[in-house]
């Protein structure tokens, strides 16, 4: 018969065992765990990690940022680390790394903020502000701020950056739609992938309800196209692009946004709306395509008809929206 010592140390050896394949467990579904705060680096420039790393799901993220959390719920969020860094006689860094899920959603929650400022050559799209860094790499949106602006806290702030940068190996790809996007005129800042009318409404308001029936599981773009030589104060035309999980629920959507936003549409589905500019809207396939606030119904159509897609559905017949 074994020792009550022995039997003892059984125990604890398997209990050991399945400790570490619980954590290998918590780190594959995307838990927050030491997986994803391996990603930030211990210290950079003299700066140093201090205290414990926050550590955060899609649940839990309103404790950090309340008030902006429900953006990175919109766009999936997984887990979130965020890590403090010290520096003695200097302002103090903050990393956030946000695991997205998805590269399209990396990019997504990257470009919901209007990206003006110069590139800092990291990730796959990156801006460096006064006392900040953003970027987007992967399935990662990686965000580090200086708590105040120093010529020494902007190098800390770059250093912490490019590290995780380093650290994090897939580049990912942007949208499938962004990628299809008719380029003449395009205004690349105001570009913005979405999922919801949360983040829609915020780009592009279009009043009350939900005419195009955005869920979770939708996918869109709004971009907006100004002609070359426009005056800044013109209204640029917009291209609503929407792709569903299903031919039907395309077709739906198509219908409640013509009877919601392009009351008196011709048979093509074009026409004025409220506001005195044009609207046109085609359904294809799994696709809404729709161009608001174009100077005329001409301009509406040209700029449809420009999409990939636009002109015929998924059986390759002429696409309509009666």
């Amino acid at each position: 018969m074994m020792s009550t010592s022995i039997c003892c140390r059984i125990v604890q050896a398997f209990l050991g065992v399945i400790s570490v394949l619980c954590g290998c467990a918590l780190a594959q579904t995307g838990s927050p765990g030491p997986a994803l705060a391996a990603l930030l680096p211990q210290e950079a420039e003299g700066w140093r990690a201090t205290g414990a790393d926050g550590l955060y799901d899609a649940d839990s993220l309103f404790t950090y940022i309340d008030g902006a959390a429900e953006i990175y719920r919109s766009f999936h969020v997984k887990r979130v680390a965020a890590r403090k860094y010290a520096k003695a006689g200097a302002p103090d860094i903050n990393a956030d790394l946000y695991d997205m899920g998805d590269s399209k959603d990396a990019y997504g929650v990257y470009h919901h903020e209007r990206r003006p400022g110069a590139g800092a050559g990291l990730g796959q799209e990156s801006e460096l502000l006064e006392n900040s860094v953003a970027f987007w790499k992967g399935r990662y949106f990686v965000s580090v701020m200086a708590m105040d602006s120093t010529p020494e806290s902007r190098q800390g702030v770059i250093e912490v950056a490019r590290r995780i940068d380093a650290a994090i190996v897939s580049k990912g790809a942007i949208p499938g739609l962004i990628e299809r996007l008719p380029q003449k005129d395009l205004m690349k800042t105001e570009t913005f992938y979405f999922h919801d009318s949360l983040c829609l409404g915020i780009h592009y308001p279009l009043g009350e309800g939900n005419p195009f029936e955005l869920r979770g599981d939708t996918e869109g773009v709004v971009a907006k196209y100004a002609a070359a030589g426009a005056a800044p104060q013109e209204t640029p035309t917009v291209l609503l692009w929407v792709r569903y999980p299903t031919a039907e629920r395309a077709q739906q959507a198509g219908q409640s946004v013509l009877k919601s936003c392009v009351a008196e549409a011709d048979g093509k589905g074009t026409g004025k709306t409220e506001n005195g500019r044009f609207a046109a809207v085609r359904t294809a396939g799994r696709e809404v395509i729709s161009i608001f606030d174009a100077p005329s119904r001409e301009a509406a159509e040209e700029l449809l008809l420009r999409v990939p897609g636009a002109r015929t559905d998924a059986g390759g017949q002429p696409s309509s929206c009666k």
